[in-house]
C-alpha cells in the first residue's frame, strides 16, 4: 500500500479511521481495506467515519454494497458515524442496510469540505465550521487546471449574509484568475442568496431542479454572451445618439437654419438678441452606468494601459476622471481607442481607502474639447473586478446613495 495512503490509515483493533479530504484517495483506502480485511481471518470490519457529516451518494452506495459483502463471507461490519451523517443517509434511503452505530463528534475534528476533481463539496452542516475551513479550501478548489470549477453547498440548510458574501469576494478572484465558478445550493437557500450583495455575481445551480444540465449551460453561455448583449445595446443607444444628432445638423442647414453665435443668443439680420436660456439644462446619461449612482471624483484619476501591448503605445498613461461608477467610469485621453479594447487601469480618489486595480473595456470613445486641447472622452465599463476593489466600490456607492437619499430635492 502507498505511504501517502498507510499515514492516513489507522488499524486498531480492525477498526479503519477514515480522513475525508479527497474522494477519489476515499475510494482507494476503502477498497485497500476491505479486500485486505475480508481476506483476511479477522471477524470483525468496522470503519469510522465519526469525523464525517456528509458523504455524496457514490461513497453512501459504497458502503451498503460493502455491508452485503460482508454479510455474505460471515464478517462483522459496523460503521461508526456522527449524528450528522446519520440523518444524511436516512434522507438517501441507505442507513436500513448499514449496520450504524452512532458517535459524537465535534465540528473542530470534523471534514469541512470534499475535493474530488474541479468539484468541492461541503460535508459538514455547520456553518461556522464551513466559513472558518472555506479560504483555505477554496484555493485548493481553484487550483485545478481547468477553466470552470464547481462548490457544492448542498450540504448546509441554512447560510448567512457574510458567508454569501465571502463567496462572492472569492468567486470574484478566481473569475480575475480566469476561472468560472458554479454553486450548487439547496432550493431553500437560493433566496438567501439571490438577496444578499453579492448574490448578484454569482451563477447559482439549484440542487435538485429539473433540466440542471441545461441550467448550466444556460449559465455558461449567458456569462459568454453576457458582453456581447451590453455591447449590441450600448451600439444600438449610440446609433440612436448619431441618428438624433444628424437631424439637429440638418435643422440648422438650409433655409430653415437658426444662426446659434454662442448659447443665449440669435442672430436676427445684423442685429443680436438675446434669447432665455433653458431653464434646465438636461444631463446626458452614460449607458454602461445608467441605475447605479455616481461617485464623487473631485481629485479622482485613472492610470491605464492598452493591454495589447507591453509598451509604446500601451504604455501607462494617467488621465483625470470625469465621471465614475460601480459599473464604469470616463476619463479624458490623448489618443482613440478603439471599441471592445480591454484596459487594465488603476483607479485613485479621496473617496477610496486604497488604490483599484481592474480591467475595463472600451464601450465608447468620442473627441472632445477639453481646456482648448482636442482629446478623446473614453467611456470604459469594468470587466475583471478583484473582490477587494468590488467591495470598496460597493461600500463608496452605498455611502453616495446614503448622502443623495438625506439630501433635500
Amino acid at each position: 500500500m502507498p505511504d501517502e495512503l498507510e499515514q492516513k490509515i489507522a488499524h486498531l483493533d480492525g477498526t479503519f479511521e477514515v480522513s475525508i479530504e479527497d474522494e477519489s484517495l476515499f475510494m482507494q483506502q476503502f477498497t485497500s481495506y476491505l479486500s485486505e480485511h475480508l481476506e483476511s481471518e479477522r471477524k470483525k470490519v468496522r470503519i469510522d467515519l465519526a469525523r464525517v457529516q456528509a458523504l455524496p451518494r457514490p461513497m453512501a452506495e459504497a458502503l451498503e454494497t460493502a455491508a452485503r459483502v460482508a454479510k455474505g463471507v460471515d464478517k462483522s461490519f459496523e460503521v461508526l458515524v456522527s449524528p450528522e451523517l446519520k440523518k444524511r443517509l436516512e434522507e438517501m434511503g441507505v442507513a436500513d442496510r448499514i449496520p450504524l452505530q452512532v458517535a459524537r463528534t465535534t465540528p473542530e475534528s470534523a471534514a469541512a469540505f470534499l475535493l474530488k476533481d474541479n468539484k468541492l463539496v461541503a460535508v459538514s452542516t455547520d456553518e461556522d465550521h464551513v466559513v472558518a475551513k472555506f479560504p483555505e479550501e477554496f484555493e485548493r478548489l481553484l487550483a485545478h487546471p481547468g477553466p470552470g470549477v464547481v462548490l457544492d453547498l448542498g450540504a448546509l440548510d441554512e447560510v448567512s449574509v457574510y458567508f454569501c458574501n465571502l463567496i462572492a469576494v472569492s468567486v470574484l478572484q478566481a473569475r480575475e484568475a480566469g476561472k468560472e465558478v458554479v454553486v450548487k445550493v439547496r432550493p431553500e437557500l437560493e433566496k438567501a442568496f439571490r438577496g444578499s450583495a453579492g448574490g448578484a455575481l454569482l451563477n447559482l445551480l439549484i440542487e435538485g431542479a429539473a433540466g440542471q444540465a441545461e441550467v448550466y449551460r444556460e449559465i455558461q453561455s449567458a456569462k459568454e454572451s453576457m458582453d456581447a448583449i451590453g455591447m449590441k445595446r450600448l451600439l444600438a443607444e449610440s446609433n440612436e445618439r448619431a441618428e438624433r444628432d444628424k437631424e439637429k445638423e440638418k435643422a440648422t442647414t438650409g433655409k430653415k437654419r437658426r444662426e446659434v453665435v454662442e448659447p443665449g443668443f440669435r442672430m436676427v439680420g445684423s442685429l443680436i438678441k438675446e434669447q432665455p436660456r433653458p431653464k434646465k439644462e438636461t444631463k446626458r446619461e452614460e449607458p454602461e452606468r445608467r441605475g447605479a449612482y455616481r461617485f464623487k471624483v473631485e481629485g479622482a484619476y485613472v492610470v491605464w494601459k492598452d493591454r495589447r501591448y507591453g509598451g509604446g503605445e500601451g504604455a501607462q498613461t494617467r488621465s483625470i476622471v470625469i465621471d465614475m461608477s460601480k459599473k464604469g467610469a470616463q476619463f479624458y485621453s490623448n489618443r482613440p481607442l478603439a471599441n471592445s479594447t480591454e484596459v487594465e487601469i488603476a483607479l485613485c480618489a479621496p473617496a477610496f481607502l486604497q488604490t483599484l486595480r481592474l480591467t475595463g473595456k472600451v464601450m465608447r470613445c468620442e473627441k472632445a474639447d477639453h481646456q482648448g486641447k482636442v482629446l478623446y472622452r473614453i467611456g470604459l465599463s469594468f470587466i475583471q473586478v478583484p473582490g477587494g476593489a468590488f467591495l470598496e466600490l460597493s461600500r463608496v456607492e452605498r455611502k453616495t446613495a446614503k448622502i443623495e437619499r438625506q439630501s433635500p430635492p
